[in-house]
């Protein structure tokens, strides 16, 4: 916070040692080291420059520091970046403020225990649940206060290689199961029975390389009489082209296959998905065409 202060020529108190200026309402001159016409603010930084709207004046501008006691700033903690993928890795932390450190808690790497630096890098782990996880850095030290907090956040996975993670929310359809990314290849979901009106989705997560020369999507049995879409959301039949992944697998299909590539740019005739990425398989029964029972294969 600034503050200004106007001072005539004949308020300065001209002393060997100068003048000190304290923050309040009013300017408080009073000699101090130095040398003479030097101004000291207290607790903070001052400027001192001649008025541009006084003659023979000075504008004395005085910044106070924020935090702490007695404009002292607080003790902190501060993580960058706070928050990592799900892979993991490198977090820079640093105390400042933080006088004398003692320790740290919170600490990932061995590298790292027992350290009284103010700063150091810290390898977090790779996280392989459903959930966020969260690291908690706190520097105990002789500043004020003894000690402070700062947290950094692994994210959960979006999915892994067998289809894990975060199950998506499907409640927009009728049925909804999971179909694995299959190390040997292939894996199927069903039967799945449907009439009129309802819809069946079927996610999975694309993973870094795929194991057939020609990778597709498949619907096997009675898949005449229903309408579906591999698309980037559920129940989602976009036409003509999926926002995210686009191709011909974001169009209403009537037909067998859907193939796609993890390594190519999405063309007209295939569907580009990005690995770690979750996708859908929707599949409707349009009213009036009766009932079908059908399987889905991903041949990854």
């Amino acid at each position: 916070m600034n503050r200004i202060f106007r001072i005539s020529g004949a308020a300065i108190v001209a002393a060997a040692g100068g003048v000190l200026l304290a923050p309040v309402s009013a300017p408080i001159l009073a000699q101090t080291a130095g040398g003479p016409g030097k101004l000291t603010c207290v607790p903070a930084t001052v400027s001192v420059g001649p008025s541009a709207s006084v003659s023979g004046s000075l504008d004395v501008t005085c910044t106070t520091a924020t935090g702490g006691t007695g404009g002292t700033p607080s003790c902190s903690v501060s993580i960058s970046p706070s928050t990592l993928s799900s892979t993991g890795g490198t977090v820079n932390v640093a105390a400042s403020n933080c006088g004398t450190i003692s320790g740290w808690t919170g600490v990932q790497s061995s590298a790292n225990t027992g350290t009284t630096a103010a700063s150091f890098s810290d390898t977090l782990p790779a996280n392989t649940g459903t959930a966020n996880l969260s690291y908690t850095y706190t520097v105990t030290g002789t500043g004020t206060p003894a000690s402070a907090s700062a947290k950094a956040v692994v994210q959960a996975p979006p999915g892994t290689g067998g289809g894990g993670g975060v199950p998506p929310d499907t409640s927009c359809a009728s049925t909804s199961t999971q179909l694995p990314w299959s190390a040997g290849g292939y894996s199927r979901v069903g039967p799945f029975t449907i009439s009129g009106g309802s819809t069946v989705t079927a996610y999975f997560t694309a993973g870094a390389s795929t194991l057939n020369s020609a990778p597709k999507i498949s619907l096997a049995q009675n898949t005449t009489k229903v309408t579906w879409a591999l698309a980037s959301a559920p129940c989602s039949f976009p036409t003509p082209t999926d926002p995210v992944i686009g191709g011909p697998g974001a169009w209403t299909n009537t037909g067998t296959y859907d193939y796609f590539s993890v390594t190519a740019k999405p063309t007209s005739y295939l569907v580009g998905l990005t690995p770690g990425n979750t996708y859908y398989v929707n599949v409707m029964m349009p009213s009036g065409k009766g009932s079908a029972t059908f399987y889905i294969d991903l041949y990854n």
